[in-house]
């Protein structure tokens, strides 16, 4: 999957297409999520808003990161410690997790499969539900 980097106004306008506001405390959150390959945990993102010059609490970050998950902007991924950490990439990869570090893989086929399985086995209501898997080393 090729890694870019998204704009203030690219990311603004993903938080206007999930019906929230686009604040610039938001915009700046999300465009942090986004940009990093590291899976952040709420502290990260605090120290990186301190670093611009955005002051947050951390009561406000993580209401904004739990509204982020209701919308479907970011997913939440637990590393073997089960610290909560925040992923923007929502499209089905497997995170792959080493102590503390997150790997993302990516393999649509796989998913395809996992599907195929699962189809005659989920409630009709599940059949689009979104599926996450995690490998812990």
């Amino acid at each position: 999957m090729a890694e870019r980097e998204y704009t203030h106004e690219e990311v603004a306008r993903l938080i206007r297409r999930a019906g929230l506001r686009a604040t610039f405390q938001r915009t700046a959150l999300l465009q942090i999520i986004l940009n990093s390959k590291r899976h952040p945990t709420a502290e990260m993102l605090m120290k990186k808003i301190k670093e611009q010059g955005i002051h947050l609490s951390m009561g406000t970050i993580y209401n904004t990161l739990e509204c982020f998950e209701k919308h479907n902007l970011i997913i939440r991924v637990h590393d073997e410690n089960d610290v909560m950490r925040y992923d923007g990439n929502t499209d089905f990869h497997i995170h792959l997790v080493d102590h503390s570090h997150i790997d993302d893989l990516f393999d649509c086929e796989l998913e395809d499969i996992i599907r195929k399985k699962l189809a005659d086995k989920l409630p009709s209501d599940m059949q689009s539900a979104r599926i996450e898997v995690t490998l812990y080393k």
